[in-house]
């Protein structure tokens, strides 16, 4: 194994880019918010952001959180239009994006996604960037389809982490990010040769958190979680725990399994072989839930408190 991939990430964690569904569920605005903060906090700098529904309001919402914190990053898109922009899909983007001051308007062309990849990778050492994606797969594989984006990512990311999979329930499943996009995420798994963490969707099922939230009316986060919540402010952390196990390791109550390989199948399910010399891993909550609660709540606490009002 290459030796800067074998350090530990605390060592090599210097940059890193996002890819978010955001819009679908509520919890990608509080991962968004806990990894501009912590970017701060940490001195690791964020390249770029990339949204992987084709919904017209997914851009402004990123933007307007990213301005709270006085962030302006290459942003891009989906360029399959139709895919999770609808309904449900705008319970809160298109209020927030209504609400609040962005640089995307719904009626104009918006910029795509393998342009931003492009312009926020292109200046990066190679190997220093960790590619954190807390959505359906199909912007990763396509930058890892097109010549391009796919040079870039092998020169310039040494590892990907996915919020997907599931892996120690009882009765397995097809994830929603693996199954919005099952081709997709297969082709990540058998063409990323290079170190892959899942953050599944067991560790964080009942681990609910939103309650500070309640504070902060007017935070784009709040009105996030309020108006997909109708009200009940309290969502699962997929997305904030995968931000937080990248950032700061698998710390306690949370642990990395051991190396490995991870296989898809046709139907969406994912499996974990162990082995020595694998380059796949996937999170494990070790601890209770209440102290996996109290450790993300207290990471989105300090993130909002953080942002600054439009």
């Amino acid at each position: 194994m290459n030796e800067r991939k074998g350090k530990p990430m605390s060592e090599a964690l210097k940059y890193v880019f996002l890819d978010t569904d955001i819009g679908p569920d509520c919890d990608d605005t509080a991962a968004l918010a806990i990894l501009l903060d912590q970017c701060k906090r940490l001195g690791v700098k964020l390249l770029g952001i990339t949204h992987c529904t084709g919904s017209l309001y997914g851009l402004a919402t990123i933007d307007i959180i990213c301005r709270c914190f006085g962030v302006s990053v290459p942003l891009g898109t989906c360029n399959v239009r139709g895919f999770l922009s609808h309904g449900h899909a705008l319970k809160y983007t298109k209020p927030i994006a209504e609400r609040f001051d962005h640089a995307y308007p719904p009626k104009l062309p918006q910029p795509d996604a393998a342009d931003a990849l492009v312009r926020a990778l292109g200046g990066a050492p190679d190997g220093s960037v960790t590619f954190i994606a807390i959505g359906p797969m199909n912007n990763l594989a396509r930058f890892l389809r097109e010549p391009e984006t796919a040079a870039l990512m092998r020169a310039k990311v040494s590892r990907i982490v996915c919020m997907a999979g599931c892996f120690e329930s009882d009765a397995l499943f097809s994830e929603f990010n693996v199954e919005m996009d099952i081709p997709a995420a297969r082709y990540v798994v058998e063409n990323w040769k290079d170190p892959l963490d899942f953050c599944p969707f067991e560790p964080f099922e009942n681990v609910l958190t939103g309650t500070c939230l309640s504070q902060y009316p007017n935070n784009p986060v709040s009105i996030a979680y309020r108006l997909h919540t109708d009200g009940g402010m309290l969502r699962p952390s997929w997305d904030l725990g995968t931000v937080a196990a990248t950032l700061l390791g698998a710390s306690t109550p949370y642990e990395w399994s051991a190396r490995g390989k991870i296989d898809i199948d046709e139907v969406g399910i994912t499996r974990f072989t162990p082995h020595p010399d694998g380059l796949h891993r996937y999170l494990r909550l070790t601890g209770s839930v209440q102290a996996a609660a109290e450790m993300i709540e207290s990471l989105l606490s300090s993130a909002v408190g953080q942002m600054r009002a439009q």
